[in-house]
């Protein structure tokens, strides 16, 4: 199959609607109330489409919609991508000045929100919309005019005609998602992903996979590319189940792949440590699951080996927002250390380099024991950032090869392992943790009037925040500002997973002879106190 040829005569959505027909009677997409068929999700999604078309919603508009992975989360991105909207997924942890930035970048044309969502995520994000009426949340279930409980709807010939004719413009070059991931300064950049990216992540991770007819559990974020690109397209292309759990949970989950018979799981590694660690899971795994994957981070070599024994594939992925797609995949048949220490080969549609600096940038395959920055080239990578012309210019180098910002090393087998980042951002659990983030958070508090954040490696996480404070004058001496009541604030005002696992309380801060902090020597001496801290067992949980 020539993939590129088919990407640029076939969107997302089309492609979609004829697994649609082809998959009519099968089952599509469940979650704890109900289970479509492929027949079934096709008329919610087209009626969906109709009402967004009747709210003016069409090529190139913007559509939020903030919730929890669930069947309405894939019946709303599905009618987007047909209209020829785009994708615009809220999570419900973020807090309110989160998604204030994120609403006054993307400026989108509907805002909608799940009702079945806790009262203090909706709270939120009506703070964050404020008095904007041209934001002003609807509830899903009001705006889809589905009747609660039933899957039965209608579409009148007039809509359908409509679609049909939206359908026939849709183009695979224009912009399908939009994904914020923050760069150095901190302030999330909204990543624009062509349908055809989109499309493309769908055929090739569908077939790399390897499951005829995959059942596979969603439960990542909706504005996360690992739930929109890496598991929803890939296993609706397939004629596969998706069942969707609001968050993860270790018993849930165990008890959700045996009673829906999930045969494929692909988590991040924190999330797949959780569940072996599990009383149960293995019996359950060797009984159902046939491919475990992940992706975001390194899964510990222990772990690898558990899998191998109790019989069951593994692959690994390695890719980005701006990308979407995965660059890297391990190889069938890869061995422990391949995937434990390396994140596999680089898809043979890519071009890939190694920078080892600005003057020598090597092919991929000539860079053996190189490390360097990780350039990449394909037409379907990052159109650009959202509002953001001189950031888009700087993620690609002159001559088109987008700079991933991730340092890479070519092992004498061929793969690529992941070392470490140009910036200062580091990954825990998967996500991408940025420190200044965090600083203003915690610097937002009177008690604080400094704050440094690094990382420090962790078994569980690969990496966790390590927070160094000096406290205003006022509270120097005061026994109420602690570590916990500090990285309290931090959940307070960010989602919960960029809070810092340690904090230490000094008088002041390293300086570097041109006044600014040196951070590096905040870096040793972050790993100098982690480690001491987990020896005497104060770590902080």
């Amino acid at each position: 199959m020539n993939v590129d040829k088919l990407i640029k005569e076939k969107s997302l959505s089309q492609l979609l609607t004829e697994s649609r027909e082809k998959y009519r009677n099968q089952p599509a997409a469940g979650d704890a109330t109900r289970t479509l068929t492929y027949e079934e999700l096709g008329a919610e999604v087209d009626h969906l489409s109709a009402q967004l078309m009747r709210a003016g919603v069409g090529h190139g508009d913007t559509v939020a919609f903030m919730t929890n992975p669930s069947v309405e989360f894939m019946v709303a991105y599905l009618a987007v991508l047909q209209v020829g909207g785009i994708w615009l997924g809220l999570n419900p942890a973020y807090k309110r000045q989160e998604l204030a930035h994120i609403l006054a970048d993307a400026e989108p044309d509907l805002v909608l929100f799940n009702p079945s969502l806790k009262a203090q995520s909706v709270d939120e994000l009506r703070a964050a919309v404020g008095k904007n009426d041209s934001f002003k949340p609807q509830n899903f279930d009001d705006f889809h005019g589905r009747e609660v409980g039933s899957s039965k709807v209608f579409l009148t010939q007039r809509d359908a005609e409509t679609l049909q004719a939206c359908r026939s413009k849709l183009k695979v070059s224009v912009p399908g998602a939009l994904f914020y991931t923050s760069g150095t300064t901190g302030k999330p950049k909204g990543a624009l992903a062509h349908q055809a990216a989109l499309a493309r992540i769908a055929i090739v991770q569908s077939k790399r996979w390897g499951v005829s007819t995959p059942r596979v559990l969603c439960n990542l974020p909706v504005n996360h590319t690992g739930c929109v690109g890496d598991i929803v397209g890939p296993v609706q292309y397939a004629g596969g189940y998706l069942f969707f759990m609001e968050n993860f949970d270790v018993p849930a989950t165990v008890n959700a792949i045996k009673t829906e018979r999930l045969n494929a799981l692909f988590q991040i590694p924190t999330q797949i440590i959780s569940l072996m660690n599990y009383d149960g899971f293995e019996a359950v795994a060797q009984e159902n699951l046939c491919l475990v994957a992940w992706g975001g981070a390194a899964l510990p070599t222990t772990y690898v080996m558990k899998l191998r024994d109790w019989g069951i594939r593994m692959t690994t992925v390695y890719g980005s927002s701006e990308t979407v797609a995965s660059l890297t995949s391990s190889r069938e048949g890869a061995s422990v250390d391949e995937l434990a220490n390396s994140v596999g080969v680089p898809d043979p549609e890519f071009r890939m380099k190694i920078a080892e600096s600005a003057d020598r940038v090597l092919d991929f395959t000539e860079a053996k024991g190189v490390t360097g920055e990780v350039y990449v080239k394909h037409w379907t990578f990052l159109p650009g950032y959202l509002n953001l012309p001189e950031a888009t210019r700087e993620a690609f180098t002159d001559d088109g090869w987008l700079k991933t910002g991730d340092i890479g090393r070519v092992t004498s087998g061929g793969n690529l392992q992941l070392v470490g980042r140009t910036s200062e951002m580091f990954k825990s659990g998967g996500y991408n943790i940025y420190p200044l983030e965090i600083e203003d958070a915690l610097e937002s508090a009177p008690e604080v009037a400094q704050a440094v954040v690094t990382s420090v490696p962790d078994d569980k996480y690969s990496e966790v925040g390590f927070a160094f404070v000096v406290l205003a004058t006022d509270f120097s001496t005061s026994s109420h500002v602690t570590e916990s009541a500090l990285i309290r604030q931090c959940k307070n005002k960010l989602a919960r997973y960029k809070a810092p696992k340690f904090v230490e309380i000094i008088e002041g801060l390293p300086t570097l002879p041109n006044g600014k902090i040196d951070r590096k020597a905040l870096k040793c001496l972050a790993n100098e106190l982690s480690k001491k801290r987990r020896t005497e067992g104060g770590l902080n949980v």
